[in-house]
């Protein structure tokens, strides 16, 4: 059964729209490969094989919606132990920062970096209540110790 769908769908609206503002912006600025473009890519491209990690770590559970399945199981690994939500923090942020350097979008990034991380956190709020409705032993994000 998919949760919170109304938060998966702002998110998802907003990443594109991110994304197509982002490279408009660079058109119209016609911006250059230069040291901040560079590091920009460099961040997508890291996003990209942190993703590659993370889904591997999670196999058929990855999904964009948020679901638990009535198999669903709890994952352990090192990296999902260590890293609460890897998916947003290091795939989802550092690609977003990325593009905007790498376009140079700063107007996009002022704008829409705000919005995309408002939506973030209630996404894993909603992930980390079911999760902790649905196993006992897991200590979210914003567990209390």
């Amino acid at each position: 059964m998919e949760l919170d769908i109304r938060t998966t769908r702002a998110l998802l609206g907003a990443i594109t729209t991110y994304n197509v503002a982002a490279l408009i912006e660079g058109v119209v600025r016609g911006t250059r490969l230069d040291g901040i473009a560079l590091i920009g890519i460099v961040l997508v491209a890291a996003s990209q094989i942190a993703l590659l990690f993370v889904v591997r770590g999670l196999g058929e559970l990855w999904t964009v919606k948020l679901l638990l399945a009535s198999d669903h199981r709890h994952v352990r690994s090192t990296l999902l132990d260590r890293v609460r939500h890897p998916n947003y923090f290091l795939n989802l942020v550092p690609e977003w920062l990325g593009l905007g350097m790498a376009f140079h979008a700063w107007l996009v990034m002022a704008v829409g970096l705000p919005v995309l991380l408002l939506l973030l956190i209630a996404r894993i709020r909603h992930e980390e209540k079911a999760l902790r409705d649905r196993f006992a032993d897991y200590r979210g994000l914003f567990t209390r110790s």
